[in-house]
């Protein structure tokens, strides 16, 4: 008796072709094992109105800005979801209470983002009157990220409310500058805006006696 191993099989061993015809037969007559290779095969149609790339970003309301006391703040914003469609369709966005909020062209590569609540789409090619439902999980999460000081702004004054007021400008190098409090003027309230790369703004009120 001669025992393959496996590696011969794909040099020398092929299906005669009546063994052929009878395998295709028998799959073509299929209903058990539903191998599906002579049936067409079709797909969720109800998947195309979903985005098919959703991620997390970080939104516009800044949670917290904490001064690393480095150079850089850590700055957390909550968590807003992003939706990304395919391209192909011709489709309305609408808000919950049916106002829109976008629309797209076949050839778009649509995002959708920021959204907190559910919304819905329309897919014209599909059906130019049904929607369906995006859902939008709900999250309270914060996403937070390292950035640098870039600039900033110094309002100085003896009095808090008062309108006399001393305004000095600061550049990255100033607003970043170890010795910042030392230069402040003594018996006077300050506060001490600086921004970071992002736009974000780290307020303080002190007062130096």
């Amino acid at each position: 008796m001669h025992w393959h191993d496996g590696n011969d099989l794909a040099c020398n061993y092929s299906f005669t072709p009546g063994q052929g015809k009878r395998i295709r037969w028998a799959i073509s007559l299929d209903t058990q094992f539903n191998y599906g290779i002579f049936t067409p095969t079709e797909i969720d149609k109800s998947l195309l109105y979903q985005p098919f790339e959703t991620t997390e970003v970080g939104g516009d309301n800044i949670v917290s800005i904490t001064d690393n006391r480095d150079g850089t703040a850590t700055v957390c914003r909550s968590i807003v979801r992003r939706d990304r469609f395919q391209k192909g369709f011709d489709c309305v966005y609408y808000a919950m209470n049916n106002n829109v909020i976008d629309t797209s062209a076949p050839d778009d590569l649509k995002v959708i983002s920021e959204r907190t609540f559910d919304y819905k789409v329309k897919i014209n090619q599909m059906n130019p009157i049904a929607t369906e439902i995006v859902p939008v999980v709900c999250t309270r999460g914060v996403i937070c990220n390292t950035e640098p000081y870039v600039s900033g702004v110094i309002l100085s004054m003896q009095v808090l409310g008062s309108m006399n007021i001393t305004v000095k400008e600061l550049n990255e190098v100033q607003v970043n500058d170890p010795e910042l409090f030392d230069k402040l003027m003594a018996e006077y309230y300050h506060i001490i805006k600086k921004q970071t790369a992002s736009g974000a703004v780290d307020e303080k009120i002190i007062y130096k006696p």
